[in-house]
């Protein structure tokens, strides 16, 4: 299963899932909150 992090105000995140959904890939979402980044995130991305 993919794991996308996104943003609601995201535009990349937007054309994301819509390619996502499309390929009807399985895909859990997680929307982002920025003073709660989770610990799987951030090991993924270190400059956050």
């Amino acid at each position: 299963m993919i794991k996308l992090y996104s943003s609601g105000i995201s535009p990349d995140s937007h054309r994301t899932r819509i390619v996502l959904a499309e390929k009807e890939l399985p895909v859990e979402a997680f929307e982002l909150d920025e003073d709660k980044l989770p610990d799987d995130f951030k090991k993924n991305q270190p400059l956050w």
